[in-house]
């Protein structure tokens, strides 16, 4: 298959990885190469999540979003040096048209960094802004959605191992640039609320990510769609139990521009609310991004067509500049 040319999302199971034998373990690892450099897209199934946990954080989310405005309003995004909190449909916005999605913004719970003129990205370290109404208290919201955050770290730690070995990469400095352990560590886990249509409009349009890794947890409704070289929207829909994870522009840079960042959007069409829950697994701010060589098999595929290897870049400086971009409004 040529890179970008697909009409599904390939499923890779985890088991094959953990617990298989050597065969099985390579089977893997070929197949997570070519699904990121083919698709940019997978489902994962038999990742550790339990279906339960899964199910929970859906739930967590939809009781989030049905607390009155004014709860949601008192932790709205733009108090908020961090980038964490609540948005309101139309206030965040993707290449210039507002996304008609509600969205809470959380990440690990760290210090306040000082932030200097020549890493203005530390703002992004911070406290989460949480809602303490009654009902999100008594259902120990907090607790478990920071539980699943750090579970969701583990699981992101563990699959870059594998992509790693999958490009014949050292995998010495991620033991530090992605170890969930350290007080540097960085990621964002965003609910997502996307009321039905009425007027065709895009639940997020057409983009890629911007960072490392993203395992997305959907509900039953669907509308994800992801766009092949054709340019031909093809259909992700919620597979249960599965994590569907795509490559962000970050990770595609440090593979030389290997794997591919793929173009997706949602579009909600039918008469129920869509909740997401997007995971943005991510190294540390300071992590200089250093594209690799690849192995001379690679080079010579004839997808492989990257031209120049990119040059280095701070982590932290592309992702504050993505959130800049993408809200109206911030204090």
């Amino acid at each position: 298959m040529q890179a970008g040319n697909f009409n599904a999302i390939p499923l890779l199971d985890m088991r094959h990885y953990r617990h298989g034998d050597e065969t099985s373990r390579q089977a893997f690892i070929t197949a997570l190469r070519e699904s990121c450099h083919d698709v940019g897209f997978f489902y994962l199934d038999n990742h550790g999540v339990s279906p339960a946990t899964m199910q929970e954080i859906l739930q967590l989310s939809q009781l989030f979003f049905n607390q009155p405005q004014h709860v949601k309003d008192n932790i709205d995004i733009s108090h908020s040096p961090h980038y964490r909190g609540y948005g309101k449909l139309n206030a965040e916005i993707t290449r210039g048209i507002p996304d008609y999605k509600e969205t809470y913004d959380l990440g690990l719970e760290t210090h306040a960094r000082s932030v200097s003129e020549d890493k203005p990205y530390l703002i992004l370290h911070g406290r989460n802004q949480w809602a303490n109404s009654e009902q999100l208290v008594a259902v120990s919201f907090k607790t478990k959605i920071l539980a699943y955050i750090q579970q969701i770290m583990q699981l992101g730690f563990e699959l870059m191992q594998a992509i790693a070995q999958s490009l014949d990469a050292n995998t010495t400095s991620f033991k530090e640039e992605f170890n969930p352990s350290s007080d540097d560590a960085y990621a964002m886990l965003r609910l997502l609320r996307y009321p039905p249509a009425t007027n065709n409009e895009l639940g997020v349009g057409p983009h890629v990510d911007a960072g490392w890794l993203v395992f997305l947890l959907q509900d039953e409704v669907g509308g994800l769609q992801v766009m092949n070289r054709k340019k031909a929207w093809i259909d992700a829909p919620p597979i249960e139990n599965k994590f569907i994870v795509n490559i962000g522009e970050t990770l595609q840079h440090w593979s030389s521009n290997y794997f591919k960042a793929t173009p997706h959007r949602v579009i909600n069409n039918g008469n129920k609310c869509r909740l997401s829950a997007p995971f943005f697994f991510e190294p540390h701010l300071t992590t200089v991004v250093k594209p690799i060589d690849l192995p001379e098999k690679l080079v010579a595929d004839t997808a492989y067509n990257c031209g120049k290897k990119p040059k280095e870049i701070i982590y932290g400086e592309q992702m504050l500049k993505i959130f800049q971009r993408s809200f109206t409004t911030q204090s």
